[in-house]
């Protein structure tokens, strides 16, 4: 099975209004991690430091409406049923899956990725708000 392969960069889509791209990462690493397919089912938890959203000089709070992900590859299976979680967080790091509070902002069931590069997913409701006080923390899961 080849790997998929990810480049560590994440942007969130800002402001209802006006649609900014707020991205989070360098963009010069690369990752298999939170599309990789090697296990049927996958779940992955990575907190965003309020560090990272304030160094991009944003007025608080945010409404996040959209999570991207630059892919170099795609999927070799469509995904039964994919889903992204958020909610904030005190903690910086996690030794466990925090299951309480979070918020599932994209749900979709047969999930089929076409085209490496940028792939949205656009929140099933209309946005997330995010208060910019806490850190941020994204659960993917298949």
């Amino acid at each position: 099975m080849k790997s998929l392969v990810i480049i560590i960069i994440i942007l969130f889509t800002v402001n209802l209004f006006t649609r900014e791209d707020t991205p989070i990462g360098s963009g010069v690493d690369t990752w298999n991690m939170p599309l990789n397919q090697w296990y049927m089912d996958k779940r992955l938890q990575t907190i965003y430091l309020v560090s990272e959203f304030a160094n991009e000089s944003r007025d608080f709070p945010l409404e996040i409406s959209c999570v991207k992900l630059n892919l170099e590859t795609i999927p070799d299976a469509a995904y039964n049923q994919f889903k992204i979680r958020m909610k904030e967080i005190e903690d910086s790091t996690l030794s466990y899956f925090d299951n309480t509070g979070l918020v599932t902002i994209f749900d979709q069931s047969n999930l089929t990725i076409g085209n490496p590069g940028w792939v949205s997913f656009p929140f099933n409701r209309q946005t997330f708000p995010y208060s910019g006080t806490n850190n941020f923390l994204i659960d993917f899961y298949f």
